[in-house]
């Protein structure tokens, strides 16, 4: 089944019904709607995350289970899910909320170092270009290890804006 998004209390009622039927909801947590956001930190700037899913784990006891997909050489997809994020039930919900938003931050970015080429945010994500050039350093540590791995850097591609170089697929599992 499938959930529309809207910003309604139908959405998240639906949502916490399904969690109560023990079933999987996966949403886009780094993609914040409107005012439902956390902010946490990410590549070391403040950025706002979606705030539901730490919510509907602090009102329900479900964890936040961050998993990705990751491209094998050959195109096929291989699924990862890491460790399982139980947001606290006790003392204050909004901090309880914005620690466990963190963490998935923590791991996301952690992922997204890793493998940069799999993460694409479909527009400027801090509303700016990335003055810093902390996710320039991020994919240059990247190209680093690649080229430290044997890997050709003919084989490593990039686009030409900051936001996602491009390598191929089999260039990047060099950097496991």
């Amino acid at each position: 089944d499938s959930l529309e998004v809207r910003q309604a209390v139908d959405t998240a009622l639906r949502i916490r019904r399904e969690l109560a039927a023990n079933r999987v909801v996966a949403i886009l947590a780094d993609r914040p709607l409107g005012r439902d956001r956390v902010e946490v930190q990410f590549f070391g700037r403040p950025t706002g995350f979606l705030r539901t899913p730490a919510l509907m784990g602090y009102l329900t006891g479900a964890p936040l289970v961050p998993s990705f997909l990751m491209r094998q050489p050959d195109g096929r997809f291989i699924g990862y899910a890491s460790d399982p994020i139980h947001v606290s039930r006790t003392g204050d919900r909004d901090a309880a909320v914005q620690a466990a938003m963190q963490t998935f931050a923590s791991v996301l970015e952690e992922q997204v170092r890793r493998f940069p080429t799999l993460w694409y945010h479909f527009y400027p994500y801090w509303g700016e270009a990335d003055p810093a050039g902390l996710v320039k350093m991020a994919m240059a540590e990247s190209i680093t290890k690649l080229v430290a791995a044997g890997v050709s850097r003919k084989e490593i591609v990039l686009c030409d804006n900051f936001y996602t170089p491009r390598i191929t697929p089999e260039s990047a599992w060099a950097l496991k």
